[in-house]
């Protein structure tokens, strides 16, 4: 990391801490400062204010949720609250970035993908390249609309097959707020004609993974704002070859990309249950070929085939297209019977109606909408003169 962007981040991290401080100073004086002790002890009890819990997603976990109503109080109180529900957010972002994701993803692949998509690009012809030659030229790469940064391993696959070279201001995982302005996130060098021909590439692959990235944020910080500590996931749902960058994006989200593929993780859906002749019928016989490695999952549509499921020694129901009101009250009783039992909701659910499936005994919240509709965020690619 250069001087500078070393100075800025120690400035930003000295910053969030004032403001977590005040934040919560804040809310401790303003919430006992209309009111007596006696009133405030009948209210609210005289046990200790804890903040933070032991993910530190939630600084308002006490018992005493009541006190922190919108509005309870005064406006700053609701402020001090929504400071600090900020700074766990940011805080728990940068923590992210820190992680080299790219290990996980599988060198040749990377090669692999890199390789067919210039294929497809150019797959005979670059009739552009005689104008750019061999030049050594230097791009730099725009962010132009806020959002995560993510595809960082898809670019650096891209860059090394044509013998370039990329250096990122940004970490993957990095929040660019470009807003207001564009903002470089890197520096691409090499032969002109090989930058050229990876540009539209870089910029196609960088839309796609950070707009799944930031949906999948913006989601995911939703659910925490309302103090579930579920796994969010994605779905299947994917765009057919692109399937390793969209659940690549949901992982720099911290996101759940769920089963990768048909040899994963079994799901038993309507389809596969209506074939065989039943729920018993089916787990039973892909229990034959599973193996004690692999989760079964079966796909319910009320309480009856759920429990059913779950008699079964299953070990993830899925609760499709229920109404957050049967979900509860379903989920609720598979957890009491089955305490061991994840319980998966899915189906209907969009970025804005999720808070409304933040159920305690719902383990996992899937929805399609992670991979599909999301926005792409805008990249652009300038040579430097």
């Amino acid at each position: 990391m250069d001087p500078w962007s070393w100075r800025k981040a120690k400035l930003r991290d000295r910053i969030q801490g004032v403001i977590l401080g005040a934040a919560i100073g804040d809310a401790v004086g303003l919430a006992t400062e209309f009111m007596n002790k006696d009133k405030a002890q009948r209210l609210y009890g005289d046990g200790p204010i804890k903040f933070g819990n032991a993910n530190g997603h939630d600084f308002w976990r006490d018992g005493h949720r009541s006190r922190w109503h919108e509005n309870d109080f005064t406006d700053d109180t609701d402020l001090a609250k929504r400071k600090v529900a900020r700074y766990s957010t940011v805080h728990t972002h940068l923590n992210m970035s820190a992680f080299n994701l790219h290990h996980v993803l599988n060198p040749v692949v990377l090669q692999e993908c890199a390789r067919n998509w210039l294929k497809e690009d150019s797959p005979n012809f670059d009739l552009q390249a005689i104008v750019a030659g061999d030049q050594n030229i230097l791009a730099k790469i725009f962010c132009k609309s806020a959002g995560v940064l993510a595809g960082v391993p898809f670019v650096n696959a891209i860059v090394k097959e044509l013998e370039c070279s990329v250096n990122w201001l940004f970490k993957e995982g990095e929040y660019v707020d470009a807003s207001e302005c564009s903002i470089e996130v890197a520096h691409v060098t090499g032969k002109g004609h090989c930058v050229l021909l990876a540009e539209r590439l870089i910029l196609n692959v960088l839309s796609r993974c950070s707009g799944v990235a930031t949906r999948a944020r913006r989601i995911r910080d939703k659910l925490t704002q309302f103090g579930w500590t579920g796994s969010l996931a994605g779905s299947r749902k994917t765009t057919p070859g692109f399937r390793l960058v969209e659940k690549y994006g949901l992982m720099v989200a911290n996101v759940d990309p769920h089963r990768y593929d048909l040899g994963s993780m079994v799901m038993l859906k309507d389809n596969h249950i209506t074939v065989s002749g039943s729920i018993k019928i089916a787990v039973d016989k892909v229990k034959t070929i599973a193996g004690f490695s692999t989760k079964i999952e079966v796909e319910c549509r009320n309480i009856e085939e759920a429990l059913e499921a779950a008699s079964l020694s299953v070990d993830i129901i899925m609760l499709d297209n229920f109404t957050p009101d049967d979900l509860e009250n379903t989920s609720k009783h598979i957890k009491r019977d089955f305490p061991h039992i994840l319980t998966e909701a899915s189906g209907g659910i969009t970025e804005e109606n999720v808070h409304r499936y933040a159920i305690t005994t719902v383990d996992i919240i899937s929805t399609s909408s992670l991979v599909q509709g999301y926005e792409a965020i805008d990249f652009s690619m300038k040579v430097s003169k």
